[in-house]
C-alpha cells in the first residue's frame, strides 16, 4: 500500500466557518456603530442649533426683542448671512454636521421669521425641512433618506430648536402642531 500524501490548506467547511464568523463579527460591531455616529451627529447638530440661538438672541437683544426678520429673503441662508461679521465671525455652526457642509458658503437650518424673543416658546429653527407648508402633528416634517431637502439625518429625523433656547431631537414627523404663528414665515435653506 502505498501511503497518501497529506495536503495542506484549509478545507472547504472550515472556510466556511471562518467566514460565517467574520460576517457575525462585522454585523455586531459595524452595525451598533454606525447607529453610535448617527446619535453623535444628531448631538453636534443640536449643538450648532444651540451656538444659532445664542447669536440669535444677540440679535434680539439689540432689536427690542425682535429676531431677524425676513424682508426680501427667500431661503434661510439670507436671514443667517445678516448675523455676520456683526454678531459672529464663525459660520460653521450654520451647518448640520451630518450633511457634510462647511457653513461657510450656505446653511442647513430652517428659520422662522418674524418672532420675538419675549414670545410664546415656538419653533425658531430646524433642520432643513421637506417643504414649507404648516406642520400639523403627524405631517412629515423631516425626509427619511439623505441627500434630498429635509432628509439632513434621514430616518433619524431631526432637531428643533424654539425661542426659549430648548433643543428637541424628534421622528420625521412632528409629534404636535409646529406651524409658525400668524405673522411668521417658515424660510428652508437653499439646495
Amino acid at each position: 500500500m502505498v501511503p497518501r500524501q497529506q495536503q495542506s490548506g484549509f478545507s472547504l467547511a472550515e472556510l466556511l466557518v471562518a467566514m460565517f464568523v467574520a460576517v457575525a463579527l462585522y454585523a455586531m460591531f459595524v452595525g451598533p456603530s454606525r447607529a453610535f455616529l448617527q446619535r453623535q451627529k444628531l448631538e453636534r447638530c443640536a449643538e450648532n442649533l444651540r451656538k444659532l440661538h445664542m447669536v440669535l438672541s444677540l440679535y434680539a437683544n439689540e432689536h427690542d426683542g425682535a429676531f431677524p426678520a425676513a424682508d426680501g429673503a427667500c431661503a434661510s441662508d439670507d436671514v443667517f448671512a445678516a448675523l455676520v461679521p456683526r454678531y459672529t465671525s464663525d459660520r460653521s455652526f450654520f451647518a448640520c454636521p451630518a450633511t457634510g457642509h462647511s457653513g461657510e458658503t450656505r446653511a442647513d437650518f430652517a428659520y422662522v421669521a418674524g418672532l420675538r424673543k419675549d414670545g410664546d416658546a415656538s419653533l425658531l429653527a430646524s433642520d432643513a425641512q421637506v417643504n414649507t407648508e404648516p406642520k400639523l402633528h403627524g405631517v412629515k416634517l423631516f425626509a427619511d433618506v439623505e441627500g434630498i431637502r429635509g432628509g439632513n439625518h434621514g430616518k433619524a429625523g431631526g432637531n428643533l430648536l424654539f425661542t426659549d433656547g430648548r433643543v428637541e431631537t424628534i421622528g420625521t414627523e412632528a409629534p404636535r402642531d409646529i406651524s409658525p404663528p400668524p405673522g411668521a414665515k417658515l424660510l428652508n435653506p437653499t439646495q
